[in-house]
């Protein structure tokens, strides 16, 4: 008996786990934006989640996407810039040109699907 309750325990544990880690969750709403309520799925982001995946070391981030149907879509995600590191603003002025180093703020990411861009 105490191994049944161990092992539903872990069971629990692990469970809860895996759900703090979802970064979408679907919502119940009456608010429906077309005429189909089906068409509309509401959705809570959790964005310390987001941003701790984020800011894993991997190259290659795993990630749920959601879908209309309340499923998720088992994708990788990659950082990429469209601005190269040594990047530089000329920046015309009064007096002249002028240089300044640009660190773009902006994250872009390729979403893989079964090894094929997708987005």
């Amino acid at each position: 008996m105490k191994n049944l309750l161990y092992t539903i325990s872990l069971c629990l544990f692990i469970n809860g786990l895996y759900a703090q880690n979802t970064i979408f969750d679907f919502k119940k709403s009456n608010t429906k934006i077309t005429k189909n309520q089906e068409n509309t799925q509401f959705l809570d982001f959790r964005k310390d989640i987001f941003i701790n995946k984020l800011d894993d070391v991997e190259v290659y981030i795993p990630f749920d996407l959601p879908l209309i149907d309340k499923r998720f879509l088992d994708v990788t995600i990659k950082q990429f810039s469209v601005v190269n590191e040594d990047h530089t603003l000329i920046i015309e002025t009064d007096d002249g040109q002028q240089s300044e180093e640009f660190n773009s703020e902006l994250l872009s990411y390729y979403i893989f699907y079964r090894s094929e861009i997708i987005g």
